[in-house]
């Protein structure tokens, strides 16, 4: 009787394996709305992933001007030595004006700004002689306290903090090289602003980047005229690409005192990937790497069915509502490589049920039943 029972069992299960064969088969699924990775429109293929660890500042940034070298704001000093005795002697500390002049008793307005201390000294005594002040004075100049500008910088540095540049040294890759350089989780994209400007309008939404008359790679973002050197910059701001520095699209701006530079730190979403692999869920997308098709699979330990070969990826796009749907062949993108697609971040990689996967489970399971292991 038991003998009979299990025969009885055995040849249920294996009719209810053919039904759900036929079951599956008959619903294989379709998404007539897909785009073809093959052919996929420009807008919506992924773009490369720009790494900001390839910017060679050092190779940018400018060259340093020469410590003696004087600047607007330095404050200097000058020893002239014009008689015998000690107490003839003019020793004074002199500011170094916006017009690169200083003002020196009985000699008058001397211009210094661009010259090296002992150039400062030639050009001091020659005023002193023309003028028929002096007629052989000694002059010394030395560098008392020299102008320094005050930048702040923020975000994805290894040193974030206020970086203390001379004028003429005062440009941005010099302030983020100052700072330590990018850290690794650094994007390309840099908010540059004015002491006191708030990113935002009053209402707290932020402001839209508008780049109407700027370089290539800097994007003005307050709506107003962007002049760093005006009286009123306390609400002007710029967005600059690092990457457009680097290809030589964009000129290096220059900083001035009191200026902030934020580097953005780069946030990417996650790729998610599900479906017919081994261990679905969510990988991180590499910083300043690009992640294809492939690669994910990969990441999810390769397919859990045989016969998979359908894939979407599902995608959103700025400025749309509803997000696209590619279709590629697993088999096609490994053999060629035409639709091993560059994925983006927030990409959904979903390996789909076929009717040639179905099949395979099925004859998987009727394998397994046939074989006797359900008892």
């Amino acid at each position: 009787m038991t003998i009979h029972q299990n025969s009885l069992t055995l040849c249920l299960l294996r009719t209810r394996a053919v039904l759900w064969v036929c079951a599956l088969l008959v619903c294989p699924g379709c998404a007539s709305d897909a785009m073809m990775a093959s052919s996929l429109p420009y807008e919506w293929q992924a773009r490369e992933m720009t790494n900001a660890q390839t910017v060679d500042l050092h190779r940018l940034a400018s060259t340093s001007i020469p410590q003696d070298l004087i600047s607007a704001g330095d404050v200097i000093s000058v020893d002239i030595g014009f008689g015998r005795q000690k107490t003839d002697d003019l020793s004074l500390k002199v500011r170094v004006q916006t017009n690169g002049q200083i003002e020196l008793p009985h000699i008058g307005s001397v211009s210094v700004m661009g010259l090296n201390l002992i150039e400062a000294e030639d050009a001091i005594q020659a005023a002193a002689m023309t003028r028929g002040v002096y007629q052989h004075p000694q002059v010394t100049v030395e560098m008392s306290r020299p102008k320094m500008n005050r930048i702040t910088v923020v975000g994805a540095v290894n040193k974030p903090g206020v970086v203390e540049l001379r004028p003429g040294d005062s440009d941005l890759l010099q302030a983020i090289t100052g700072a330590g350089g990018l850290s690794k989780e650094a994007g390309t994209l840099v908010e540059v602003r004015n002491a006191g400007f708030q990113s935002g309008n009053s209402s707290g939404s932020p402001r839209p980047a508008i780049a109407h008359g700027m370089p290539l790679g800097i994007s003005q973002m307050s709506g107003e005229s962007l002049d760093m050197t005006s009286p009123d910059t306390t609400r002007k701001a710029m967005s600059v690409d690092l990457a457009s520095l680097s290809s030589g699209s964009a000129e290096i701006p220059t900083l001035t005192d009191g200026m902030v530079v934020s580097v953005n730190k780069l946030d990417l979403m996650p790729v998610t990937v599900n479906g017919l692999v081994k261990t679905p869920g969510r990988f991180d997308y590499p910083v300043g790497k690009n992640m294809t098709v492939v690669e994910a699979v990969s990441l999810a330990k390769g397919m859990s069915n045989a016969a998979a070969d359908k894939i979407y990826v599902i995608r959103r796009r700025p400025g749309t509502q509803e997000p696209g749907l590619i279709e590629l062949s697993y088999k096609e993108a490994i053999r060629h490589g035409q639709e091993n697609i560059l994925l983006q971040p927030g990409d959904v990689v979903s390996v789909e049920q076929t009717p040639a996967t179905r099949m395979m489970e099925a004859f998987e399971f009727a394998k397994f039943t046939i074989s006797g292991r359900v008892f």
